[in-house]
This record gives structure tokens, C-alpha cells and sequence, in this order.
């Protein structure tokens, strides 16, 4: 507090404005002594400096806290506005501390249901930055990168930041984009294929699947907030549907544009008019959509990922909160009591109890329809007592009012982020185009402070009462169901489980799945040996190499893997563009050593035990054999709809892997390892094998792996397989 004082003494002197000046906010206190300041000197004072009187100061008393203080006036510099004959509003916001310019547009337009081809605003608004009439996607890169120029396009938005020297060009570069567009076939199927990519890597990831399911249940499939993008929409969407999206919504009658920086009026209005007046307007299609059906009672959803030992929660329902609404800032002050970082869920399931690492909510206001969440991530044995502090907490804020010294906490919170925001120019710029998109009162933002101040408990339970209904409510849970299922029953108004999968459909209730009763942890190793070639022929197998490719990217990968049976080795090499030496793993002699550009790394006794036998062409064969008791029959799974049986191994360390084998072909689907990071959280590395072709001799291995690692998905495809190649020690070095 000490140092903040010194420096704003500091600008005061530099400046020659006062501390509350510099921050743009006046208090009624220093307006009042402004306002009574005397105009001007009297002939005998002139030239002198008039020094302070002296003012008897009261002594302090430390036992009580200060007085909240009447809540400051928010003072900045009005925003030029002008509209071009297009119907394009743009408001420009100069500032000149740094020579930059930002161009933020922003499209207004009704939510748009798309079907049968869904995903086709998020390609849309991909495709808007790919190549212009007169350029191709390399050429348009380029002239991005030569101006030094940060470009963002989506389906709502396109964001563009340079130096403001570059300012013509820009707004040149903005204009081709808009007013001479043009789609190219090749690139769409680039697109598509990065969105197939990027559902595959969904799959995997249980906060992406809690994303999927909550929004299809909570909206409803027919609801443009509840359609979710799909394999089968993303490879119906052509090149023609992508245009008519454009020619449809993407117009500038329903644009807003701010430009923030270095430029003036005379400047941002020329060149506007200059660049955007002949980007044609024409008429956006309006939508009307029925508002989602309130959910009945508590809903328990779960989604079955049998390899997690976490739960991902979600706990939802909708809300009617309107941008500029007077309710909007007394229910931001609930949420933040309620969700916000070391907020009542936060203390409650991670500080008293320990369930997670954080529990958190979110409100957000919609001119269509919002929603109400409480989320966080649980360990499944868990899961049924971290929805019950949930619910308490929900309720808790409901019933009784909040303590004042919690309530002013929060406020002061909240008062200071929000003056802080007002140092970015961009929030101001925003603030234009919320009060003119939604009709808002043009004091909305102006008068936020003193609306905050006046924010008390009952204001905060009435919002809480309105916002949250907890015995309405819609809860995803997506963790392993055997385990979460039977608990979460009491808690579902009904006593019922609803099961789905990571699409949002019905699934089967996995605690009633049963594997037949000949199953046996034998028997699904010997089908899926059966289901590759059969014993005998992989015995004659003495060495194999192996060479697949993938791309992560933008980089061309090559996986080269080289096993051999007799001696017991076995190398795996990847490779950058099939030369640079990314990483190795190299056992030999009965030693793993692993290699990478970061080092080399020691591995256990167990890492190397597991590798001794992942080095032979069919692991299977010695897992019958050698297991010792660590692998086991898990027991069911559905997979991709096919009835599985998994297999666990454990190891001392508590690393777990899974495998999973389709019981009508017998052959494996599915590998998920799981492992603690450095920080004590779970990891999963998920491997999905699949397209299962001969390789020589009846042998049979997958052509297609992919591999999900957190975020990553890389698929590798098998390009040459070898059976018996002649290697020599010189083969088995890193």
C-alpha cells in the first residue's frame, strides 16, 4: 500500500493531476472540493505559492475498520461513431500511448440451426482468412506476416492488430478479405479434416464429452445452442454451403467495427469508407427459436469412461439474463460469492473436504437464453459426496442471506477488476457496441460502480433464488460408471440413472453389462491371438520392422519401429520430416534406455519388465504366460457400440494400463494408460487401433493408430510392414 502511494505521488508531480485523476475516476467528495476551489488569485498572492493550512487531524482508531466510501464516478472520452451507407456502425476509440492499431468487427445475427451440417459457421469462419480472389492461402499468409499483422476470424468475429504505420494496408488486407471473397475446395478439405481431428481427440477427453452431452441435453438436439458437430455433419458440408452461410449472415448491416489506437477521426473515417463502402449490404434471415423446456427435478446423466479415475462434473440449468439487464450486475455479485476462484464452492470441495483441485460457476446473460453451471473434476470414489456440497452450497446461498463482510469483500472485488479493465481501450470500445447492439442505456457502464454499490444480501438471495435451481437442474457426471453410477442413484429426483455416450445418445447402463460367462482373461488373449494369424505363425516370426507416418502439426512424422524376437531387442525411432531424430526407446540385453531431445531418461525395473515384453511382434502370446498375477480380467465395456472385455495391468508405481478387445472379432480396440504427473494429477495417453489388414503369412496388424495425449491427437498410418527382415546389432542403437 506504502509502495502505490509513493507512485502515484509520483505521477501526480510528473503530471500535474491528482492520484484520483490519473485513474480517471472521481469521487462526489473531490468533485465537491473542485467545484469550491476559488477561480482565480488576488493581486497580492500572485506569483506566490499558497501553502496548506494546517488541519487538525483526528486520531486514528485502529479497533474499527473504515466506512465503505461512496462509490466513484466513472469518467473516459466519448467514442466517435459514424455509418457507412452499408449499414457497417463503426466507433472509434483513439489512443495514443502506443503506435498501434486494433480493428475488432463483430457480426449481430440470430443463431442460426444447422442441422445436417453442423459445424459449418466454425468452417465458415476458418475459410474467411484462406485466400482472397486474388490470392491463394500462401499469398494471404504472407501478406499477413510482411505487415506483422495478428488475424483472428470466426463465424461471430475477425480481430486484427498491427503497428499503426501499417494502418492502410490493414484495413486494405480487411477489405479483400470481405468484399473479394473466395473459398477453395482444397482448403475446406483441410478444414474438415483438422475438425475430424479435433473430434477424435474430443472422444478422449472428459471435459470436452461433459461439454458435448450438457449442451445436447440441456438445449435440446434441435436448438442452436444444443446441435453439437458431429463426423458424419463435418464430411456432408460442401464448398457451396460454406458460401451461402456467408452471402447470409456475414454482412456488414449487422456489423459493428471498433477501431482502437493510434489514429484520428479524419484517419479511421476515410479510410473505412475508402475500404469497407463497397462491402454489400443485403438482407440477414432472421430465426425464431422456442425457448429450451426448464428441466423437472434433478436429472443424473452420466457418461461411462471405464479407464477414468476421475468424474467431471457439470450441474446446470438455463436462465432468461439479458445483456444490459438490472439484473446482470446483482447476479454477477451471487456468482462471485457462490464460484468465483477461493469462492464458498472452492473452500467447500477443495480447502474442507479435499475432493479436487478447484469447484467453480459460471452465469451467463444471452439476448436468446443463458446458463447457470457448477462445475469441477472429483476422484471417482468421491463423486457422490462432491455433488452433495454442490447442492449445498446451491441451496446454502438460496436460503440464507450473506454475512456483510463476505458481501463487501466481494464488492470491493469486483469494483477493482472492473476499474482495472478500463485501462484497455478494447473494454471501452466493447462497451460501445453492447450499449448499441442490445439497447442499452447509454449510462450502463458509466453507472456501474454506483449500481454495484448498491447491491446488498437480499438483492444477492433474490438473484441466487432466480439464477440457481438446484431441484431443477440438470447434472452430466462423466467418469467411470460402475463405480459413480450406484451412489449418484439417490441423488436423481426419479432414483434413476440416464446413461449416454459422448454424443449425447443413449447408452447402455454399464453396471448391467456382463461379459458371458466363458470369458476368461485366457480366452480373450487366445481369440485376439487367433484373430491375428494364430500362435504358430507369429512363432515363426524372428524379427519385424514396422514404418509408419503421421502428421502433428503441420510436421511430418515417421514412426520407425524395429522388433526382434530372437535376442530379445527392440528399437522405436521417431523422426521429424524423416530425418531429425525426435526421441528413441532402444531395450537391449535385458536394459531400456529412452532417448529425446530433452535427454535421456532412467526407467524402473517394471517399465523394463513391460517392455521386455511389448519388444515382441505379439505380446499376447507372453502376456498368457508371464503376467505373474499383474494383469487381470477387468471386466465389460462398450465400445464404439460393440461389446468389449478390458484387461488391466498394474503396476507398483500405480500406473494402470487397460486393453480392450472387441468380443465378436477378438481384436484389441483399445489401449488407455493412465499415470501422476509432477503435480499429482491424472494422465491418460488413450491408443485406439483399428483398419486391421494382412501383413504377410495371414498376419494381421492395424493400419490406422491414433494417439490422444491431452490436448494432441496424432493418427499414424502403417506404410510398410516386414516380416522376418535380416537386422544386425548396427539396427538396435540409438
Amino acid at each position: 500500500m506504502k509502495f502505490k502511494s509513493i507512485l502515484l505521488v509520483f505521477f501526480a508531480v510528473a503530471y500535474g493531476n491528482t492520484p484520483v485523476q490519473i485513474l480517471g475516476i472521481s469521487s462526489a467528495s473531490a468533485q465537491t472540493k473542485a467545484n469550491s476551489a476559488p477561480s482565480g488569485q488576488s493581486k497580492a498572492n500572485k506569483g506566490k505559492i499558497a501553502m496548506p493550512q494546517p488541519v487538525a487531524e483526528e486520531p486514528l482508531d485502529r479497533s474499527r475498520k473504515p466506512l465503505p466510501q461512496p462509490a466513484p464516478e466513472i469518467r473516459w472520452a466519448e467514442a466517435e461513431r459514424w455509418e457507412l451507407e452499408n449499414g457497417l456502425k463503426v466507433f472509434l476509440v483513439p489512443n495514443r500511448k502506443l503506435p498501434r492499431i486494433s480493428l475488432s468487427l463483430v457480426w449481430d445475427y440470430d443463431p442460426v440451426l444447422e442441422g445436417s451440417i453442423a459445424g459449418v459457421s466454425n468452417i465458415t469462419g476458418d475459410l474467411i482468412k484462406c485466400g482472397t480472389v486474388s490470392k491463394s492461402k500462401e499469398e494471404f499468409d504472407e501478406a499477413v506476416d510482411r505487415l506483422g499483422l495478428t488475424l483472428t476470424t470466426s463465424a461471430s468475429s475477425v480481430y486484427a492488430s498491427a503497428l499503426s504505420r501499417n494502418v492502410e494496408p490493414v484495413f486494405g488486407l480487411m477489405s479483400e478479405m470481405l468484399t473479394q471473397p473466395q473459398y477453395r475446395q482444397s482448403e475446406l478439405e483441410r478444414l474438415v479434416k483438422q475438425n475430424l481431428s479435433n473430434l477424435e481427440t474430443e472422444k478422449s477427453n472428459a471435459e470436452s464429452i461433459a461439454e458435448r452431452v450438457l449442451s445436447k441435453l440441456l438445449y435440446g438436439a434441435n436448438h442452436p445452442y444444443g446441435e453439437i458437430m458431429t463426423s458424419k455433419g463435418l464430411k456432408s458440408i460442401q464448398l457451396a454451403d460454406c458460401e451461402q452461410f456467408r452471402d447470409q449472415y456475414l454482412r456488414p448491416n449487422c456489423a459493428y467495427l471498433a477501431i482502437v489506437g493510434d489514429i484520428d477521426r479524419a484517419t479511421a473515417e476515410k479510410l473505412t469508407k475508402t475500404y469497407l463502402s463497397a462491402w454489400p449490404k443485403q438482407g440477414v434471415p432472421a430465426q425464431k427459436h422456442a425457448l429450451p423446456a426448464s428441466q423437472q427435478g434433478i436429472r443424473i446423466v452420466v457418461v461411462d469412461r471405464p479407464e477414468a479415475v476421475q468424474t467431471v462434473i457439470r450441474i446446470a440449468n438455463t436462465v432468461q439474463l439479458f445483456p444490459g439487464s438490472p439484473e446482470v450486475i446483482p447476479s454477477s455479485v451471487m456468482n462471485t460469492i457462490l464460484g468465483a476462484s477461493d469462492a464458498r464452492l472452492f473452500d467447500n470441495l477443495r480447502e474442507t473436504h479435499g475432493y479436487t483441485y478447484g469447484a467453480y460457476s459460471s452465469l451467463s446473460r444471452n439476448p436468446l437464453v443463458g446458463q447457470f453451471r457448477a462445475f469441477a473434476q472429483v476422484r471417482n470414489a468421491v463423486t457422490d459426496s462432491a455433488v452433495r456440497e454442490f447442492f449445498y452450497e446451491l441451496n446454502r446461498i438460496r436460503d440464507t442471506l450473506v454475512p456483510n463482510e463476505e458481501l463487501q469483500g466481494v464488492l470491493n472485488y469486483l469494483n477493482g477488476t472492473f476499474s482495472i479493465s478500463l485501462q484497455n481501450p478494447q473494454t471501452i470500445a466493447g462497451f460501445y457496441i453492447d450499449q448499441e447492439r442490445y439497447k442499452m442505456s447509454p449510462s450502463y457502464y458509466r453507472n456501474y460502480l454506483q449500481e454495484l454499490a448498491g447491491v446488498d444480501a437480499t438483492k444477492v438471495q433474490e438473484m441466487a433464488r432466480k439464477m440457481i435451481q438446484p431441484q431443477n437442474c440438470l447434472v452430466i457426471c462423466v467418469g467411470k460408471g460402475a463405480e459413480i453410477g450406484p451412489k449418484l442413484k439417490a441423488l436423481d429426483s426419479d432414483g434413476r440413472i440416464e446413461w449416454y455416450d459422448w454424443n449425447g445418445d443413449r447408452a447402455e447402463d454399464p453396471t448391467a453389462i456382463k461379459l458371458p460367462a466363458n470369458v476368461t482373461l485366457e480366452s480373450v488373449l487366445n481369440q485376439y491371438i487367433q484373430a491375428t494369424g494364430g500362435a504358430k505363425a507369429w512363432s515363426k516370426v524372428k524379427s519385424l520392422r514396422t514404418v509408419m507416418s503421421a502428421t502433428l502439426q503441420g510436421m511430418n512424422l515417421d514412426l520407425v519401429e524395429i522388433k526382434q524376437s530372437k535376442p530379445l531387442a527392440s528399437l522405436t525411432t521417431v523422426k521429424l520430416n524423416g530425418s531429425m531424430v525426435m526421441s528413441s526407446n532402444l531395450y537391449k540385453d535385458g536394459k531400456l534406455s529412452r532417448k529425446s531431445m530433452q535427454g535421456e531418461r532412467s526407467s524402473d525395473v517394471e517399465e523394463t519388465a513391460q517392455q521386455a515384453l511389448d519388444a515382441l511382434p505379439c505380446p499376447e502370446i507372453e502376456w498368457i504366460a508371464q503376467s505373474n498375477g499383474k494383469l487381470k480380467l477387468g471386466g465389460a465395456a462398450i465400445l464404439n457400440k460393440e461389446l468389449c472385455a478390458r484387461l488391466d495391468w498394474t503396476y507398483l508405481n500405480g500406473n494402470t494400463e487397460s486393453h480392450f478387445y472387441n468380443l465378436s472379432t477378438g481384436l484389441k480396440v483399445q489401449t488407455v494408460r493412465s499415470s501422476k504427473g509432477p503435480d499429482g494429477k491424472e494422465a491418460f495417453n488413450t491408443t485406439s487401433f483399428s483398419d486391421y489388414r494382412d501383413i504377410g503369412k495371414g498376419l494381421m496388424m492395424p493400419h490406422k493408430v491414433n494417439i490422444s495425449m491431452g490436448p494432441q491427437q496424432i493418427e499414424f498410418l502403417l506404410k510398410e510392414g516386414s516380416l522376418n527382415p535380416k537386422l544386425k546389432d548396427s539396427d538396435f542403437i540409438h
